[in-house]
This record gives C-alpha cells, structure tokens and sequence, in this order.
C-alpha cells in the first residue's frame, strides 16, 4: 500500500527536485482528468440502457486515466512511458469517438488534462507533439464520422474549439512549467552555494589548523623534551606553565575542528571492545591532581554492577572526550565542595550511565534553555571569570546525536549541577574479549632496542621535537629537512621505521613516499613502514594518507605516548605482514 502510495506521490528528493515535481503534476492532472470523466459517467449512469457503450468504455478510460502514476511514475523509461500513454491516451479518445458514431461526447473530456499534463511533464516538443496528434486524430474522425451522416459539428467549429483550448492549455503549461524551472534553479544554485561555502570552510579550517599546529607543535613538543632533563622546582613550575597554556590551546583547536566535523557529518564512530577502566583511571589521574590543587574533592564511582573491568562495546575515544569536557566544566565552575563522577548501568536496556555531579555555581532555567548551544555561557561574565570558549558541552550533545546516545542536566543556582549521559554501549562477552593492559612507562615493551627512525621535516623546530621524544626511548634518529635528502638517505641506509611529514616547499610528503617506495622497489630493497607526520588532518586529509599507502598518521603537535604506540603499532603489522608473506 505505502509502495503504491509513493507512485501516486514520491518523496521530496533534494538531489532530484524536477523529476519529483513531475511526478507529482503527472498525479494531478490524471487524477483530475480521470475523476471528472468518472463523475460525468456515473452521473449518466440512469442512461446506462440506451448508451451502454458509451458509458462502460468512458468509465474504463477514466480508470485507465487513474491509473497512469502507478504505471509511469518511479518507473525505468519515464518519458518513453509518458510518450507512449500520451499517444495511445488520443488515439483512444479519437477511437472512442468513431465507434460511437459522433465526435463531441463525454469522453473527450479528458482530452484537455491530457495535453496540459505532457506540457507540463515532458516539455514543449512533447506537449506540442501531443497537441498536433490529438488535432490529426480528431479531423480524422469528423470526415469519418460525418460521412457517417454526422452533421451536427462543422470543422470549422472542431478547429476552433481544438486550437483555442489548446492554445490556452499549451501557453499556461509552458508559464507554470518555467516556473517550476525557475524554482528548481534557484534551489539548485543555493545548493552550489552551501557546497562551496562548507568546501571554503573546510579548507579554511585545514589551513588553519596546519598553521596554528606546526609552531604548536614546537610549544610543546620542546617543553616535553626540556621536563625530561634536570630541572630545580621554580623551572619544572615554568615548564608546568607552558605545557599547560598549550595544552588548553591545543584543547581549543581540537574542539572547533570537532564542532566543524560534526557539522561536515565526517565525525568518525568506532565500535569496539573496551574497559570502563581505560576511560575512568585516565580521567581520575588526570582531574584528581586539579581537584585537589584546587582544594576539591574528587571521586569516581562504579555502581549497579559496573567496575573498571567491565566490558563495553562503543568508542572509548569518543566517550572519553565526553566525559573529560564534563568533569573539566565541573572543576572549573566549582569553588568549594567536590566532583563526583559515577559510572552505572540501566537493567532493563543495558545502557551505560554516567553522571557528572558537582557543587559548583549551578544555573538558572533560563541558563539551561542554552546551555549546550556552540560558543555561549551562562551569562557575558562567565568567560571572564572562568574562561573558555563555550564549545565543549555542544560537542558533547552532538557526538551523543551521532551515537544515538542523550543527556538530561539538572542544576540549582548556588547548590550545583547535575549532568546524566544515556549512551548505548551494550555489556561485552566476557568470555570471548580480553582487556587491554596499559603500561604507565611509555617505551617499555614498546619497541625494540637499538631501533633506527628517519624523521622528514623541513621545519628545524619539529625535527627537534620528534627527535627528542624519539631519543628519551633510546630511538636512533637520522634527520632530513627536504624530500630530496630524505631520498638520499633512504637510498644509502636502512631504517626500521619512518616519519614523513606531509606538508614541505617543493615535493610534498605523499610524492616524497612515492618517490622512495619506488627507488626501494628498483634496488629490490624491502620499505620500511611509514608514518605521516602532519597537522593537516582533516578526515579527507587522513583517507588520503591511507589510501597513498601510509601506515598511520601522527597529529601535531606529536605526545610521546602516541607516538610510541604509533611506531610499535606499524613495526607490528609490518612483521606480521612479513610473516604471512613467508608463510
């Protein structure tokens, strides 16, 4: 029933608005049509003994006008379809009218809709063929039929009604269906617009964040590095300062990069195994030591049969972030009193629940009214006294939208706020996964010693950083500031591992990678893994890095952990491949 209900009436459909409207005009005119030629037969219905005939075959056409959506509409061949029923539609009328003995009956009543309906559809050429024939078809039946002895219509009288009402019916056809061009134009043209105003945004964003990441990336990179020498307290606090000031930098960035994603609809969601504990002890050890410099409590909770062992299936990344914009927003608008965190379940779904309680300044009604709305506060006077960009709490309403996932607040001014999260990460098999277990040394049982690393940077900054990070895990490193000392060194030395930067003056990252795989495939020599190091990544930017046959892709600014993990992962799959290579 719906099936045939969208013959009759399609579905807006914004990638074909045309064709949509002229289904919907063809079901008009038919519908219209038909139903007018059925109302005059049945109203004659009392003469049914003496015209017959006329009768059955003129309801039998106005059920076949009724029925033309469903044979045509949403069809293959729509105007070959049109077309012919078109012509057949005439010549039956014409066909009607000879076997009748008379030209001027009931059921040339259709014959106006009929033509209105073609211009409208399929164009002046079709609507004008349709015209003509029914014209030929119509002064074939009056000589028939007046030889007939059918004297009761001039031709004169015939050509005038037939040219005048279709005149009329040609010219308003062809005034409606330009119109309805028009439409479809101007909304074709706004969609060009938005395309290219979300491609200019995109791109904007990824320059800006290459630009903002690159010197970012020496911030901080250099300031990991300098806290793993030997410093008195007044310079670690120094240190403490700068890697703080970037890390909410850095924070800032991702969350506008994360806004934009999410309005671009390339916001990624894994579905994987995971513990309640990766995302939970993260967050104590990092909030814990905030609370507590703050003179807060802070306290996670495990309640209704959840623990840090428990396994979930969802995305950690995205919950973690979830969770760190709440308990971040709780500690900095709490003075006094503590935060509690609390990790739960729902029986009877098996949803994961979590709430974010604190004792902070609370909100009014009209305070929660937009509250998870982009770039706004409370009031003009929270960003100066608190700071922030207003960001974090419609991240986290969108990325819950996208994981099907909702969250309810609670709050009272001067008593606190009360934050719960629904999300569907169902129990895993306990019995079929196996937890990940974390070290909390970054470079032990990561990688091998004595593991030789060629790092591809034409800025001196970042080579500095990624070098660093590399040689506090006993890394050997060898430097190259341009794609053609990177081949170079490619060619009269064997490295286990390399970080390519993408973004250099003459040839790029992706041509330098082509340009080594090809000269290691001449030598008969094997590749060694290689990872892009870049801060342009943007999700397109990430597929295309993959797709160029790059192992994985390192944001700045680099983190030693992530980078560690990164170089064990690909030295990881690259012997596995070689494995199944000798297998």
């Amino acid at each position: 029933m719906r099936a045939a209900l969208r013959r009759y009436w399609p579905s807006p459909d914004a990638t074909e608005p045309l064709s949509v409207a002229s289904a919907r005009v063809l079901t008009v005119f038919c519908v219209l049509g038909g139903l007018s030629c059925l109302a005059v037969n049945i109203i004659n219905m009392h003469f049914l003994p003496d015209y017959a005939f006329e009768i059955i075959t003129g309801t039998a056409l106005s059920l076949l006008v009724l029925a033309g959506p469903y044979l045509i509409n949403g069809r293959p061949h729509y105007q070959l379809r049109m077309r012919f029923v078109g012509i057949t539609f005439v010549a039956f009328l014409g066909l009607l009218s000879l076997l009748n003995g008379e030209l001027v009956n009931v059921n040339n009543l259709g014959l106006v809709p009929a033509v209105l309906t073609f211009c409208l559809v399929l164009g002046v050429m079709d609507g004008l063929m349709i015209a003509l024939f029914s014209i030929g078809v119509y002064t074939a039946t009056y000589f028939i039929t007046r030889s007939g002895g059918d004297a009761s219509l001039s031709l004169d009288t015939l050509y005038a009604g037939l040219v005048l009402s279709q005149v009329f019916v040609f010219l308003s056809a062809g005034f409606f269906r330009a119109s309805m061009m028009t439409a479809v134009a101007a909304v074709e043209a706004e969609k060009l617009k938005a395309e290219q105003a979300n491609q200019a945004k995109s791109h904007f964003l990824a320059n800006m964040s290459h630009e903002i990441r690159t010197p970012l990336n020496g911030v901080l990179g250099m300031t990991a590095v300098l806290a793993l020498s030997r410093l008195d307290d007044r310079q670690r606090k120094a240190v403490e300062v700068i890697r703080t000031s970037g890390d909410h930098l850095l924070s800032t960035l991702n969350d506008i990069l994360d806004l934009a994603k999410i309005d671009a609809g390339q916001m990624d969601v894994e579905t994987v195994e995971f513990t309640l504990g990766e995302v939970s002890e993260q967050i104590e050890s990092l909030y814990a030591p905030q609370a507590e410099e703050a003179s807060l409590s802070f306290s996670l909770r495990y309640e209704n049969g959840v623990s840090a062992q428990s396994l979930r299936i969802g995305d950690p990344t995205r919950l973690s972030q979830i969770v760190h914009n709440l308990v971040s927003n709780a500690i900095k608008f709490t003075r006094k009193g503590g935060v509690r965190l609390i990790f739960s379940q729902d029986d009877a779904t098996d949803e994961l629940i979590l709430r974010v309680r604190d004792t902070g300044c609370g909100m009014t009604p009209s305070q929660l009214d937009r509250v998870f709305m982009p770039f706004t506060q409370a009031d003009a006077s929270t960003s100066r006294e608190y700071g922030g960009t207003g960001l974090g709490l419609s991240i986290v309403k969108r990325l819950l939208e996208i994981m099907k996932g909702r969250i309810d607040v609670e709050s009272e001014p001067d008593i606190g706020t009360l934050f719960t999260v629904h999300l569907p990460f169902r129990s895993a098999n306990t019995q079929d996964s196996h937890a990940a277990i974390r070290n909390d040394r970054v470079c032990d049982g990561l990688i091998p010693k004595g593991l030789k690393v060629l790092v591809v940077d034409d800025c001196e900054t970042n080579q500095a950083v990624a070098a660093g990070l590399l040689r506090a895990c006993d890394v050997d490193v060898v430097l190259a500031d341009s794609g053609e000392a990177a081949l170079i060194q490619s060619q009269t030395h064997d490295f286990d591992l390399v970080l390519l930067d993408i973004r250099m003056p003459g040839r790029d990252g992706v041509q330098v990678f082509g340009d080594m795989k090809a000269a290691r495939q001449q030598d008969d020599r094997t590749m060694p893994p290689v990872i892009a190091m870049t801060a342009n990544i943007m999700a397109h930017q990430v597929e295309g890095y993959i797709e160029a046959g790059f192992c994985d892709t390192l944001a700045k600014p680099l983190r030693q952990d992530v980078l560690m993990q990164a170089v064990s992962d690909a030295l990881t799959e690259q012997s596995a491949a070689m494995r199944a290579r000798s297998a």
